[in-house]
């Protein structure tokens, strides 16, 4: 924004816009790569504690009448 604002009032050169918009898209790119590696850390962390889901067919017991799955049915964490 400040580079555009400095091109507009003739105080530098378009191609210091240009760099700045690709050093903005650069940090944008590692901010969303960052965010991501949080959340794969985090699930990762779940499941090294034992965390995990199931469906409600998963979660019966053995032996139990098995009911048939709906569209949509409930996920329950282990």
């Amino acid at each position: 924004r400040l580079s555009l604002l400095r091109y507009n009032s003739g105080l530098s050169r378009y191609f210091e816009v240009i760099t700045a918009q690709e050093n903005l898209l650069g940090s944008e790119n590692g901010l969303a790569q960052t965010r991501h590696d949080q959340l794969v850390a985090m699930v990762n962390f779940y499941k090294a504690l034992g965390g995990g889901w199931q469906t409600e067919e998963q979660a019966k017991p053995a032996g139990a009448p098995a009911a048939a799955a709906a569209p949509g049915a409930a996920v329950h964490p282990r």
